[in-house]
């Protein structure tokens, strides 16, 4: 993820933007991270304190959707934070 963009989540964040807000099928920012690899963001996120057990309307944690897309960086992290 280029940085410009981790910079406007910490900005969003930093401004009290709901860390975990979730869209219609229950999917929180940390789903859309893991699920597109962005393993900076993922960070981020872990770092304010996104719940890695949060399951959207399909059962799924970032960490399941980081494993469907092989994403395995970033699945390393979200089960270190589990």
């Amino acid at each position: 993820m280029p940085i410009r963009k981790v910079k406007c989540a910490k900005v969003l964040l930093d401004a009290g933007a709901n860390l975990h807000a979730v869209d219609k099928n229950n999917n929180t920012p940390l789903h859309y991270a893991a699920n597109c690899g962005r393993k900076k963001c993922v960070r981020l996120l872990l770092k304010k304190g996104a719940r890695v057990t949060l399951q959207s309307m399909y059962g799924k944690t970032p960490t399941d959707l980081g494993k469907l897309n092989y994403t395995l960086d970033v699945v390393e992290l979200l089960e270190k934070d589990a």
